[in-house]
């Protein structure tokens, strides 16, 4: 199953690249000097045709199909491609969520071409993993992901436990590590840090991209999230929070995170009586936090 998904993912990565080259992107963005993208031949890499390799920094874009104009996806694209993104993540049918699309691959596909589904998401409330699960979901693992969560996530599939697909697993479920608890005082996390930078090899240069990119969208996001707060629009409100909730996790910003965590709350449930105040902290403890990675950042090191 492992091997099946890698395959399914290097030709959707492979067609999209396809498509995009029969008809280039016009504008600056584009940059095919190397030749055209294909599969290293290790299988493990995507690089041009002269061997250059091909660095990938994604971004998620999850309204860029279906809410954004031709003018503001061109903005948009040419905003990342100033901040050094080379690839966007987008969802083509926004609608049909992870949930809806799990409940009809299990109704509708026959055991053996069952695939094995992982959720994979910034959400961390209560219930959440309760709900994946029933949807038919085989596992969940929330961000920040770690290898090891992955690794174990990937090891229990059908092929590598020898069940057939659907089968209760041996035993009990692994247990999942438990975070260390660290200090309240302290705005930046610096094992978040350190374990962000070894997912990148090592290279701080990598992390100072994506402090730059946190930087620069944050204040429009908090911006955004005080205005649905001052509208009361729950559904704005849990979007743009999450949104910030899944940046602040990856670099270390745990009591950002966990406002945010709590505003996505608020807007799940529709109770926005104090949201105002909240998104006033909010955008209080984002200053510190803009001052600790500039340090970092400045720093060229973490500690």
């Amino acid at each position: 199953m492992t091997r099946l998904f890698i395959t399914v993912v290097i030709i959707f990565i492979m067609t999209i690249c396809s498509l995009a080259q029969e008809k280039p992107w016009t504008g600056p963005s584009a940059d095919f000097s190397h030749g055209k993208l294909k599969v290293s031949e290790n299988k493990r890499f995507l690089v041009f045709d002269d061997g250059t390799p091909f660095y990938y920094l994604g971004d998620t874009g999850w309204e860029l199909f279906h809410r954004l104009k031709l003018d503001e996806a061109e903005q948009y694209l040419e905003n990342r491609r100033q901040k050094g993104f080379t690839v966007i993540q987008a969802v083509v049918l926004a609608e049909l969520d992870g949930l809806e699309t799990t409940r009809r691959l299990r109704a509708e596909l026959a055991p053996p071409r069952q695939p094995q589904v992982i959720a994979m998401t910034a959400n961390a409330m209560q219930g959440d993993r309760e709900l994946c699960l029933a949807a038919g979901m085989d596992d969940y693992i929330s961000k920040p992901i770690r290898v090891e969560e992955l690794m174990r996530a990937l090891a229990a599939s059908p092929e590598n436990t020898g069940q057939p697909v659907g089968a209760e697993p041996h035993g009990p479920p692994t247990a999942r590590p438990v975070r260390e608890p660290r200090p309240e005082s302290a705005v930046l996390d610096p094992k978040a840090l350190q374990r962000l930078v070894a997912t990148m090899g090592g290279e701080f240069a990598y992390l100072a991209e994506l402090i730059d990119s946190f930087l620069a969208d944050a204040p429009q996001l908090l911006a955004e999230l005080a205005q649905f707060a001052r509208t009361e629009d729950a559904a704005g409100v849990r979007r743009v929070a999450h949104s910030l909730k899944s940046n602040g996790a990856d670099l270390g910003a745990t009591a950002f995170t966990e406002q945010c965590k709590e505003l996505e709350e608020l807007g799940k449930s529709g109770a926005l009586a104090d949201v105002a105040v909240r998104v006033a902290r909010l955008q209080t403890e984002y200053r510190s936090v803009e001052a600790a990675l500039r340090t970092v950042r400045t720093a060229g090191i973490v500690n």
